[in-house]
């Protein structure tokens, strides 16, 4: 053996493990630049085809070549995934062989490639040694490879793959390859093996190529292409490696199968990418453990590494992370930068909770962007379990690992007056009764104790579906499963200039109820959030109680004041609050058409551009879609060829039958907006309009509130011939004894579409 303490005398190895996929091709392509100078194997009898060990020689204990599939050895379906043929090293006891072989010519400045495979069954360790000698045989110096061992063969009888590249000394003349065995356990046998070991010369250098850019750069993303069917493991270069812990395992999408996401969502997810995932059953596989573990993959950037120093590369990371109902383990993406063994950057995605994926059975997107910093070698991508329930299985999952290098964009600028809230009505949930979109990583995620459910409205123990329908509501509502918590974030870093001008505002709204005389409420709560997480201010939409909707089962409008966005503010949270005041008697709060919406204080006072005068007139507007209206839905865009559809109606009934006008005036987008002359107004009344009428008749007249169920409703299709021109539609009506107006007039808010 030779002494632990011997210098490595100034040899820098550049150590390429199979945790990446650096090599995207074979030993030579590998290298950038690089020249084979020697394009056979030096070693003889590497792969062990031979039956017998020469030309190796015993340098210590005992190893003998035997089968794949003998005695414990990885099966013969690794010697065909890593074209190992039949026979392999296997370990007899504590063994290591050695190879001196003296290359006839090594050009200047050349180096040695040595790779092979390395494993094998048990607790047992496999490594290379090299070992570089004068003439005389003197040891001028040596590289002990760390051990191959049962974690990072993911607990599997396997052979992973070594490589690295070693410069060659100027005085060595002989290379000395080296195959040592470690045997843990004393009496569970000798199961270290190794096969297809190789050593080359090449000159020129030896960085590998550049990755591409927006490319998948990870080996098996998706655990579809594992050695066998149920190893995460590709065993050929790069793929993944254990890195700690416990064993991971394949699990299939099932519909029959418990613990594991159904056929539904591995459609909706791509579970069997790049395969199709829709079809009669279940398709694709995701990733469990069993316990706390991890996997690694490691990328070799160091081709790439002259573009990140302009800081205009980034990391992508993203996954789909989730678990099992109600249980607590949990799932996370670790990924980090190196130069070298010195770390410059590190982020997590996840981790993915019970609560995060609304005690759902279920894996949601989850992602992440930094910019790469300069110097950057090598990027590490950890697959993380933590198991949180010892005696009670482990429950977490992992599907659709992504890491790639993309340009670095700037954030966006958020957009102005439009709902900045997704999936604000809970009308596209992934799945029936969820409020989650499992593929958008920036929809809504649980955080309380409880779930929600997304249900119809005019089922038990909500307001009928009429309420719904005069209110621009959808179809679904949400309602609290015990005090659950719905959260999401509102990236704002692109529109840091607008903010720290004082120049952003916000308004912020949403229908918020109960049933009968229940308790139980619910409340919005919007913070808004520094770089470091600071909370730098912090306002609510309040509940509506039990007495304040007359204990009836409805619902309130809560709209918050104008809001300015402080300085120096990155982000936004919402988060919806339901709380459960009996434990006993279900949990009967509800929520619906949360809203957040900005825009420039210096263009607006407030987010409905066009206020009209208030009251129980409402006018609705959309574009190829059900109308709506409230914050964000005052303006919209449309085309030729679009339907603009609209609904005029009075909500809470008080102006029913009141005669009404619906009034259009349309001007240049690129000149100025009609000013209203009068408070209530969103239109000039002395420049042109067209009036649709309910007080003499007219082309939809005459007009009362309401013409039909749900109110009066006008389709127009847009015409062509109309560029930059906009439309500016407000409803007006007649008070009435029982709703009269200070302003002797009911208007609506106004409604522009732009076309």
């Amino acid at each position: 053996m030779y002494p632990r303490s011997s210098p490595l005398l100034g040899l820098r190895p550049v150590i390429l493990r199979s945790r990446a996929m650096q090599s995207l091709a074979a030993t030579a392509a590998v290298l950038t630049g690089a020249q084979v100078a020697s394009a056979q194997n030096l070693l003889t009898n590497g792969g062990f085809s031979t039956g017998t060990l020469t030309p190796w020689s015993m340098v210590s204990g005992s190893a003998a070549v035997t089968a794949y599939g003998a005695n414990g050895m990885p099966a013969p379906a690794v010697g065909t995934v890593i074209g190992g043929g039949f026979q392999l090293l296997g370990d007899v006891g504590n063994g290591a062989i050695e190879q001196v072989v003296t290359p006839t010519a090594v050009p200047a400045n050349a180096s040695l490639v040595i790779e092979g495979y390395l494993g094998g069954g048990g607790d047992d360790n496999a490594r290379m040694v090299v070992r570089f000698l004068t003439a005389n045989g003197t040891q001028l110096a040596f590289l002990a490879q760390p051990f191959v061992t049962p974690v990072e063969r993911n607990f599997e009888a396997v052979l992973l793959h070594r490589r690295y590249v070693l410069p060659w000394p100027p005085a060595a003349t002989s290379v000395a390859v080296r195959i040592e065995f470690q045997a843990i356990g004393c009496c569970n046998g000798n199961f270290g093996a190794a096969d297809e070991i190789s050593a080359t010369i090449v000159t020129g250098s030896t960085v590998p190529a550049p990755l591409p850019l927006n490319t998948e750069l990870l080996t098996n993303p998706g655990f579809e292409a594992g050695w066998d069917g149920r190893s995460p493991l590709s065993l050929t270069i790069g793929g993944w490696e254990g890195a700690g812990g416990s064993q991971s395992y394949l699990r299939p999408y099932s519909n029959s199968a418990a613990q594991v996401p159904n056929g539904i969502v591995s459609c909706i997810v791509g579970g069997a990418r790049p395969n199709p995932s829709c079809g009669a059953g279940a398709a694709g596989n995701l990733l469990g453990h069993l316990g706390s573990t991890a996997l690694r993959q490691r990328l070799d950037v160091r081709g790439n590494t002259p573009q990140f120093a302009s800081g205009q590369v980034s990391l992508r990371v993203a996954a789909l992370l989730g678990g099992d109902l109600n249980e607590g383990d949990t799932a996370q993406v670790d990924f980090a930068c190196f130069r070298g063994s010195t770390q410059l950057a590190s982020d997590t995605i996840g981790p993915v909770s019970a609560a995060d994926r609304n005690f759902e059975t279920v894996v949601g997107q989850r992602e992440r962007e930094i910019v790469i910093p300069a110097g950057t070698e090598y990027i590490d991508v950890r697959l993380v379990f933590v198991d949180l329930n010892c005696c009670n299985g482990a429950r977490a999952l992992a599907d659709n690992l992504s890491a790639m290098l993309v340009p670095t964009t700037p954030p966006t600028p958020v957009p102005l007056d439009v709902n900045l809230v997704r999936n604000a009505s809970f009308e596209t949930g992934s799945l029936a009764g969820s409020p989650l979109e499992l593929t958008n990583a920036r929809g809504w995620s649980g955080q309380g104790p409880s779930r929600c459910w997304a249900v119809p409205f005019g089922s038990a123990q909500t307001p009928p579906a009429t309420f719904a329908a005069a209110r621009g509501l959808g179809a679904q509502v949400l309602r609290d499963g015990g005090a659950a918590v719905l959260r999401q974030s509102v990236d704002l870093s692109g529109s840091r200039t607008l903010i720290d001008n004082n120049r952003m505002a916000m308004q912020a709204s949403a229908w918020l109820g109960g049933d009968g005389g229940e308790a139980d409420t619910a409340h919005v709560l919007i913070s808004f959030l520094s770089l470091a997480n600071t909370v730098l201010f912090q306002t609510m939409l309040p509940p509506v109680t039990a007495a304040q909707r007359n204990n009836q089962t409805t619902m309130l409008l809560r709209e918050s004041p104008v809001i300015m966005v402080p300085p120096t503010t990155v982000r936004a949270v919402v988060e919806l609050v339901f709380t459960d005041y009996n434990c006993c008697n279900g949990s009967r709060g509800l929520a619906d058409d949360v809203r957040l919406v900005a825009f420039d204080i210096t263009q607006q006072s407030g987010a409905s551009p066009f206020p009209g005068t208030g009251g129980d007139i409402v006018l609705m507007t959309g574009i190829d879609e059900a109308p709506r209206t409230g914050f964000g839905e005052y303006i919209k865009t449309a085309g030729p060829g679009d339907v603009l559809r609209t609904v005029t109606g009075s909500p809470n009934g008080t102006l029913n039958g009141s005669p009404m006008i619906l009034a259009v005036q349309l001007f240049s987008s690129n000149g100025p907006a009609p000013v209203p002359p009068f408070p209530g107004l969103a239109l000039d009344p002395f420049s042109s309009i067209g009036i649709f009428n309910g007080l003499g008749g007219g082309p939809a007249g005459p007009l009362l509130i309401p013409f039909s169920q749900g109110g009066n409703v006008w389709n127009q299709l847009i015409p062509s011939g109309f560029p930059r021109t906009s439309m500016r539609i407000q409803a007006l009506c007649l008070p009435t004894s029982s709703s009269p107006s200070p302003y002797g007039f009911w208007g609506s808010e106004g409604h522009e579409i732009r076309l």
